[in-house]
């Protein structure tokens, strides 16, 4: 290769390379964005008393965890079916709101979502932090992990 070719390569090359970073960063904003906005997500879903619709973002199977100040759960029955004990009607899920979310993506198909939550019930209000584990499924992206720890209680 002669060096006129070289000169003319260089800039060609580097340009190709700007053009795939920025490509890549662009795509890591939209998934930050759009891993931000179906975590909040996660609030309007419980406030309309949609149970089914919230268990709904976790992975549907055995390999699914959540972890809380109060023990853990393994597998999406187990967890489907805490849920259904301790909130079955909508009185009793209160109202939840999420802040604060940061998103964290390890890969093209792992990212961490980090925030706080607030959670009013009748008889008290409950302030924590969650960790949720997001994997890249097909298309969808899914809850593989949860964990959330109580920071404060407040009784009414």
């Amino acid at each position: 290769m002669n060096r006129l070719t070289v000169l003319i390569s260089l800039p060609i090359v580097l340009l190709t390379a700007a053009c795939g970073a920025s490509e890549q960063n662009e795509s890591a904003q939209n998934l930050e964005q759009a891993l931000t906005e179906k975590t909040q997500n996660f609030s309007a879903i419980w406030n309309k008393a949609d149970l089914a619709g919230y268990l709904g973002q976790y992975r549907q199977d055995d390999s699914f965890s959540l972890y809380y100040s109060g023990g853990r759960n393994l597998g999406i029955e187990a967890v489907g079916e805490l849920y259904n004990t301790n909130w079955p009607t909508e009185e009793k899920m209160g109202k939840f709101y999420i802040s604060d979310v940061t998103v964290n993506v390890l890969s093209p198909n792992v990212a961490l979502t980090h925030g706080l939550f607030t959670h009013h019930f009748t008889e008290k209000t409950v302030d924590g932090n969650f960790t949720l584990v997001w994997v890249k499924e097909g298309e969808n992206w899914m809850i593989a992990h949860e964990h959330t720890a109580r920071i404060k209680v407040t009784e009414k």
